[in-house]
């Protein structure tokens, strides 16, 4: 399964960049066949901008750092949210998704430390595909993040094996 890792950019604590890297390597050793998108996401912990470069050739600018983030969502099967900060940046690529025909899952990982405030990213799997995990430690999330691959991996299987089957 492919998911697109969104995380907070611009002013991060370098705490939360272990983090989500502390997340990243759990699921990854703990659970088969997942591909976390974009690659390389610990060299974000300089500079993103320059990161964003070096990792994808493309000129930062906002609209190309939009652009680029908005494509990934075409090719991921889900999206993993590190809610680590108060930031509410999340919305952005979360409120494009969700409001497309056909919304990938969320899977929407709330570090303890950083409650979520905003009521825009409240309360979403009342109505869309959007599962919440709160965490402290990385293994807080094992249980919760193989009940949301049970729950949508199928769907993820059976609409890639519609894609397959369009001449």
């Amino acid at each position: 399964m492919k998911l697109l890792v969104k995380q907070d950019v611009g002013d991060i604590h370098k705490d939360h960049l272990k983090i989500l890297d502390n997340v990243i390597t759990f699921l990854q050793h703990n659970i088969s066949d997942l591909e976390f998108l974009p690659f390389n996401l610990s060299e974000e912990q300089d500079d993103y901008k320059q990161a964003f470069q070096r990792q994808t050739g493309i000129i930062f600018t906002p609209a190309n750092y939009r652009h680029y983030r908005l494509r990934l969502l075409s090719v991921v099967d889900a999206l993993l949210y590190i809610h680590t900060s108060s930031n509410d940046s999340d919305a952005y690529e979360l409120s494009y998704n969700l409001s497309s025909i056909h919304p990938k899952p969320v899977f929407f990982a709330v570090w303890r430390g950083a409650p979520i405030k905003s009521p825009l990213l409240k309360e979403l799997d009342q109505d869309y595909p959007v599962t919440y995990c709160q965490f402290s430690h990385p293994r807080e999330l094992l249980e919760g993040f193989k009940h949301f691959l049970r729950q949508h991996g199928e769907q993820v299987i059976m609409i890639n094996a519609e894609k397959e089957l369009v001449p």
